[in-house]
């Protein structure tokens, strides 16, 4: 297989072939599926915190993306509001819980001056992007018989996709998808 080559004529640390990476994903993947598995087992309010808890991080890289900004007023409005919704889901105020996640984004874009509304809208659409699955991961966990089972099997499904992509990726190569956002994709 034809190895790409950077400018300078060295190859591509992330073209094809490359595994040099693979024990440190290995065992950093093992550490973070045992908690993320220990967590999901303590019950559905732990298994809530880490996916608020997750949810912050997705909001952080929602910000980077959107608005290419690492800390913002609407970074903050982002983590409240979704983790807001997320104990009102867990304390079984599901319809307040969607209403915030609605709500919130909307009184804060009818209420700016900024002109630029058309940005707002696309950055505060990150609420509901990343709210809703936020409550249907609590929601699936909080199944008594069977959340448990099926948030290992979501992740299972979602690990495994991922995997395959990285071993696909490496064995192929071939151009990066979004440099801007993720260098080594």
């Amino acid at each position: 297989m034809k190895r790409h080559r950077e400018k300078n004529g060295s190859p591509d640390p992330g073209a094809g072939g490359n595994w040099s990476d693979l024990v440190p994903r290995f065992l950093s993947a093992l550490v973070l599926v045992a908690v993320v598995l220990l967590i999901s087992r303590a019950g559905p309010v732990p298994f809530a915190a880490l996916v608020i808890a997750g949810a912050v991080i997705l909001c952080w890289e929602w910000a980077r993306m959107v608005r290419r900004t690492d800390f913002d007023e609407l970074l903050v409005l982002h983590a409240v509001t979704i983790g807001f919704s997320g104990i009102l889901f867990v304390v079984d105020q599901k319809a307040p819980a969607l209403l915030v996640l609605l709500v919130g984004p909307a009184m804060r874009f009818a209420t700016t001056e900024d002109r630029q509304a058309k940005s707002l809208g696309i950055s505060l659409l990150g609420v509901p992007y990343i709210g809703l699955p936020v409550i249907a991961l609590i929601w699936l966990r909080g199944d008594e018989n069977f959340g448990f089972l099926a948030v290992v099997y979501l992740f299972v499904t979602v690990w495994s996709v991922d995997v395959f992509a990285y071993i696909a990726g490496r064995a192929l190569g071939g151009p990066k998808l979004a440099p801007r956002i993720s260098p080594n994709k």
